[in-house]
């Protein structure tokens, strides 16, 4: 009785059928789960029962723990030189394009570092069908926060569209100007 009601919370009484099953077969099923042990499983090899499983593992921690180590070698450490490992001078990106440094720069090589001076760039202009975004050209709110000024600067005109006339998030990262 013990038995049909650990398979009934098991399995559940919507499988009343295979539980009469397993109970009737249940003699079978105790002789072949104990010969279990010595049986051949796949490829050839003998099952192992639990206490052969824990012995074998028991065995192999103790041959890890005990095993016999390699000498110690006393060896430096050999780190490459982070700074000329790419003194190869590539002029080309991961993606194949080629790049260099603005015209005028200036590049000095020392010893522990490399110095680059770069020129400021010219002033930027707009790109082709841009134009800045004019104060008047917005509603009153706009207007007085932004009073005494003509027009947008190059970045806040590029990002009105979706600041201005969406409710998506931005996330902007752009010169200074300083």
């Amino acid at each position: 009785d013990e038995v049909q009601s650990q398979l009934t919370d098991l399995i559940g009484f919507d499988d009343l059928e295979f539980i009469i099953e397993l109970l009737a077969h249940r003699s079978s099923i105790v002789t072949a789960v104990t010969s279990q042990g010595t049986q051949e499983g796949p490829g050839g090899r003998r099952l192992l029962s639990k206490a052969e499983r824990d012995e074998a593992l028991r065995r192999k921690d103790y041959e890890h723990k005990t095993a016999v180590l390699a000498p110690h070698v006393n060896r430096e450490n050999e780190y490459p030189h982070v700074y000329k490992a790419h003194s190869a001078n590539n002029s080309l990106s991961h993606s194949g394009r080629k790049y260099a440094l603005p015209e005028g720069s200036k590049r000095d090589i020392f010893e522990k570092y490399e110095e680059y001076s770069i020129p400021a760039g010219k002033k930027g202009t707009l790109g082709p069908g841009r134009k800045l975004v004019n104060i008047a050209d917005m509603d009153g709110l706009c207007r007085a926060t932004f009073k005494g000024y003509k027009s947008l600067n190059r970045m806040q005109s590029l990002v009105h569209p979706v600041a201005y006339k969406t409710n998506e998030n931005m996330l902007i990262c752009a010169p200074t100007g300083a």
